[in-house]
């Protein structure tokens, strides 16, 4: 499952940092802003999505299953 994870990785950040400078037509200090808070969110999303899905596991292995295809369904257009 890493290697899923991995793959989805590289096909995904270059689009994502690759878009910014179209989203910020503001100068540098603007993409500078954007790229770092873009970075802050993805390592707190991170951090908190393990610390949430320890938790939900630690209560009962079902109640994470479910959350987990609960949050799957709604990512899906």
């Amino acid at each position: 499952s890493y290697a899923i994870v991995g793959v989805g990785a590289v096909i995904y950040s270059p689009a994502k940092y690759g878009i910014l400078p179209f989203l910020t037509r503001g100068g540098d200090a603007l993409l500078l802003r954007a790229n770092s808070h873009l970075e802050s969110f993805t390592i707190l999303a991170i951090l908190s999505g393990a610390v949430a899905g320890g938790y939900l596991a630690d209560k009962s292995i079902a109640l994470a299953l479910a959350v987990c295809l609960a949050l799957y369904a709604l990512s899906i257009p």
